[in-house]
């Protein structure tokens, strides 16, 4: 049986959480507004790199659909000559588990020379991602290469760290569960509020390493 003062706890805590997906939900909206996001090449303006930011892999390292279509974008890039390089940023954290790799071997069969390609092999979040491109990178403009529901956010912190960043959506397929990503995107927001305001975490995953050769 709960005690008096328990059901008054479970009120606050769901009002809070409440308000904090709300209060998500408005800055996201407001950002996906005033935020430079373009689907044509011809709309970027150049830069040094993109920055493609990790998903999903299967087991023998081929990218899902959603990570193959980032690696596609940033490779029409690359064409044309919008960028020098690609940053391909992922989770490596698990041994089995690779993201950079498959994104490194997705941008070679697409035709990516060897040396335009960096790679940093300690993006397990967007946050990440972000940090690394200008701290140990050396990145002040970038485009960032993801979809269109994870472009305000990644923008939003490539900017709260120093860089000037444009967005190019990398939607080319209809993604199985999207609106799971959508939901997920809403408390990945709480995460990236925390970290540009409150925890700072530029040491998380100082493990990551920086090569144009095979990450494995």
């Amino acid at each position: 049986m709960l005690r008096p003062l328990q059901p008054v706890l479970v009120i606050a805590a769901l009002s809070m959480l409440g308000f904090a997906v709300a209060l998500t939900i408005g800055i996201r909206s407001y950002l996906l507004e005033r935020e430079r996001i373009v689907s044509e090449i011809e709309s970027l303006k150049p830069a040094s790199v993109a920055i493609i930011l990790g998903a999903s892999v299967h087991a023998d390292h081929t990218p899902s659909t959603m990570l193959y279509d980032r690696v596609r974008a940033a490779v029409e890039l690359l064409r044309a000559k919008k960028v020098e390089y690609l940053l391909l940023s992922g989770d490596t954290r698990q041994a089995n588990y690779n993201e950079v790799l498959g994104m490194q071997k997705a941008a070679l069969e697409l035709g990516a020379a060897p040396n335009s390609l960096l790679l940093d092999v300690g993006g397990s979040h967007t946050f990440d991602s972000c940090y690394h491109a200008k701290a140990y990178f050396g990145f002040v403009s970038a485009i960032v290469v993801t979809q269109r529901f994870h472009l305000p956010r990644a923008m939003f912190l490539c900017r709260s760290l120093g860089i000037q960043v444009e967005g190019f959506a990398a939607d080319r397929s209809r993604y199985r569960d999207s609106w799971k990503w959508k939901v997920r995107e809403v408390f990945a927001w709480i995460l990236a509020l925390a970290d540009v305001y409150v925890t700072h975490p530029e040491h998380r995953g100082a493990s990551f390493g920086i090569t144009q050769e095979d990450p494995q």
